[in-house]
C-alpha cells in the first residue's frame, strides 16, 4: 500500500504520475513468462474474459488506473505472471 502525508506547513502540488509498482521476477530463465489476467467489466460480451498472454522478450507496460472513476472495467486487479513452474500472483487493492 502506498500512501503520501505531508509533514510540511505548506501545501504541496498534486501528485500525479506516481508508479506504486515497479518490480523484475526473475523466475526460471528457461520458460517463457505467461501473463495471466481477466478483463473487468463494462457490459461488453467480453467481460471477465480469462486472457493468458505469452511475454517472451518484450516488456508489458500496463496502466492498471481506472476508467471514468470505475477501477475495474478495462481490468480486474489481480494478475499472475507464471515462468514455468515458478511463478508470483499479484492483487492491487481494490475489489471494483
Amino acid at each position: 500500500m502506498l500512501r503520501f502525508r505531508n509533514d510540511g506547513s505548506a501545501e504541496t502540488p498534486a501528485l500525479k504520475d506516481v508508479f506504486a509498482l515497479d518490480i523484475r521476477w526473475p523466475g526460471d530463465s528457461s520458460a517463457v513468462p505467461v501473463l495471466h489476467r481477466s478483463r473487468g467489466s463494462d457490459c461488453k460480451i467480453d467481460d471477465f474474459l480469462f486472457m493468458s498472454e505469452e511475454i517472451g522478450d518484450r516488456a508489458i507496460r500496463m496502466n492498471a488506473g481506472t476508467n471514468d472513476g470505475r477501477p475495474s472495467v478495462d481490468w480486474l486487479p489481480f494478475f499472475n505472471l507464471q515462468t514455468g513452474t515458478n511463478g508470483i500472483i499479484i492483487g492491487l487493492g481494490w475489489s471494483g
